[in-house]
């Protein structure tokens, strides 16, 4: 097994691989909390904690790097401006660089809300998962933005 390998698993203080990785939902990175089922996804999880980013834009000029390759062709649409995914709602013409931006989008048409404040009392609902996490704050009454002039 190779150094990456054992600091990894030393890491979230898991002793032995599994053969295929996959190993159920208890590889825990210590201080985070996150839990992963497959090793796989917890190595790239680390990277977003080592701050490693192995994949570079290659545009001139361009000094964005990503933890994966898969995040990096999404950015270079915003240097080619390709949007291959369009909405097929008449009339609509939005077009979107990710599958998931244009499902978000055709809530719009379908009036889907998949987000469900669970706040007692509650039944608002919100097509965006950030929208329900601001809404929170409404409930808790916490104010996480501070201004920086202070």
């Amino acid at each position: 097994m190779g150094v990456w390998w054992e600091t990894i698993l030393k890491w979230v203080g898991w002793e032995n691989l599994p053969n295929g990785g996959v190993v159920g939902d208890h590889l825990k990175v210590e201080g985070c909390g996150k839990v992963f089922a497959a090793m796989g996804v917890l190595t790239s999880h680390l990277k977003s904690h080592s701050g490693e980013r192995p994949h570079g834009c290659p545009v001139e000029g361009c000094e964005k790097r990503f933890t994966k390759a898969s995040k990096l062709k999404l950015h270079i649409r915003s240097h080619t401006g390709e949007r291959p995914f369009s909405c097929d709602e008449e009339g609509c013409g939005w077009s979107f660089t990710s599958a998931y931006k244009l499902k978000r989008h055709k809530r719009k048409h379908t009036g889907e809300r998949p987000f469900v404040c669970s706040w007692e009392g509650c039944h608002k609902l919100f097509t965006r998962s950030s929208h329900l996490k601001t809404h929170v704050l409404v409930h808790t009454g916490e104010k996480p933005y501070v201004c920086p002039a202070d």
